[in-house]
């Protein structure tokens, strides 16, 4: 039998019948009640529903052996980590080029950057490259990288609000306990913003519960409470956390939904509002790809690199 009569089989006994009909139990007595009659509606939707329930179920089951592999499809099934793939690349800012997306794409599903990479990195961890294909993103020698990269977005946000009418100014030097990122102002708002991005399948975050969102979360909490009582009353302070599959903390998540209903409230008709979560979205798996890439450079070019045998 073809694997997916076989996978048909498995599924058959658990899929729910509609009061309209009984469902069949078995590929047998599927073919034997629809050879001669139609089947009724919506049965490939039930039979579709239940069969990707299944596969769902055995993926999950086999990344309970790897907690870092766990973390990255719970990361990387959040809505809100799929803007990049969704917009249409009708500006600069929404346009990746063909490494970026693939880079970026073989990081949202766990593969390796590079198809030919040695067993571990040069930085000495304890994790093998085959093991935690997204290493690069949490090793300590492209920790320069990593604070590219939030720069980066900083100054992107910077720009977004720029756009749609308000005034920035990046890291302003007059708060004297903590210095946020983003000093904003928004027609009668004023926020106090302050950039962290995560990454859930670095060795640090293993200790946290598999849950959606945690990394973001535990960020914000943290941003919270170095800030707490040195923010002035009138200001609304934004911990704007990201993790690295794409997905949005819930405070950043909000704070961009507000950027969004100024543009369409205040910015001409004349004028499209700009895509403002897709532009974060890209440029955060932008800057990803490029710190992979930068990472297979690294290993490759070490002398004390040992790449696995391709001889059985």
């Amino acid at each position: 039998m073809i694997p997916l009569l076989v996978s048909l089989s498995s599924i058959f006994p658990s899929i729910p019948s509609p009061s309209s009909f009984s469902t069949p139990r078995s590929i047998e007595s599927f073919w034997s009640t629809f050879a001669q009659s139609p089947p009724p509606p919506r049965l490939q939707r039930i039979l579709t529903a239940s069969f990707e329930s299944s596969l769902l179920s055995s993926h999950k089951a086999s990344l309970a052996a790897s907690p870092a592999a766990l973390r990255a499809f719970i990361s990387a099934s959040h809505h809100t980590s799929r803007h990049w793939l969704s917009c249409l690349p009708t500006a600069p800012a929404l346009t990746m080029s063909s490494s970026e997306f693939s880079l970026a794409s073989r990081l949202r599903l766990f593969l390796p950057p590079s198809d030919a990479l040695p067993l571990s990195c040069s930085c000495h961890s304890d994790s093998r490259l085959a093991s935690d294909p997204a290493h690069f993103l949490s090793c300590r020698l492209l920790k320069d990288l990593r604070r590219v990269r939030h720069d980066r977005v900083v100054r992107l946000l910077s720009s977004l609000i720029h756009r749609i009418g308000g005034v920035c100014q990046v890291e302003p030097s007059h708060f004297p306990v903590a210095r946020p990122d983003l000093l904003a102002f928004l027609f009668d708002q004023s926020f106090l913003v302050d950039v962290v991005i995560s990454h859930p399948s670095a060795p640090s975050h293993l200790v946290r519960s598999p849950l959606p969102l945690i990394c973001n979360k535990y960020a914000e909490t943290r941003k919270v409470s170095r800030y707490s009582g040195s923010i002035p009353p009138s200001f609304d302070f934004v911990p704007f956390a990201l993790e690295t599959f794409g997905a949005f903390g819930p405070v950043a998540a909000i704070f961009m939904r507000k950027l969004d209903a100024v543009s369409r409230a205040f910015l001409p008709s004349s004028l499209p509002p700009p895509p403002l979560l897709a532009s974060v979205s890209v440029l955060l798996q932008k800057c990803n790809a490029f710190i992979l890439s930068r990472g297979v450079v690294l290993v490759r070019s070490s002398p004390s690199s040992s790449f696995p045998s391709l001889v059985p």
